[in-house]
């Protein structure tokens, strides 16, 4: 069996260099191309698990909340990658 993409998730956090190191290997060995992704939740899905007995307000701060962390998260992902394109071309 060929392997052709290594697909890479990327979550924000400090594993995700050794994320895509592994994958530079793997890639290397097959030949392949890496595809890297990150998956953002929305955190408007939760509210039917969370939102019991909340009022809106405290619903909406905590959805707010939830955005400010994934959109850091994001900038991570990107930071990182940007950083490992950089450093592996």
């Amino acid at each position: 069996m060929a392997i052709k993409v290594i697909l890479t998730p990327l979550f924000g956090v400090p594993s995700d260099e050794a994320a895509l190191a592994t994958a530079v290997a793997v890639a290397r060995k097959f030949s392949a191309h890496i595809d890297v992704m990150h998956i953002r939740a929305d955190p408007r899905t939760m509210i039917p698990y969370i939102g019991e007995g909340m009022s809106g307000a405290l619903i909406e701060e905590m959805i707010a909340s939830a955005e400010q962390q994934a959109d850091e998260r994001a900038k991570r992902v990107r930071q990182t990658f940007d950083d490992w394109r950089a450093r592996t071309g």
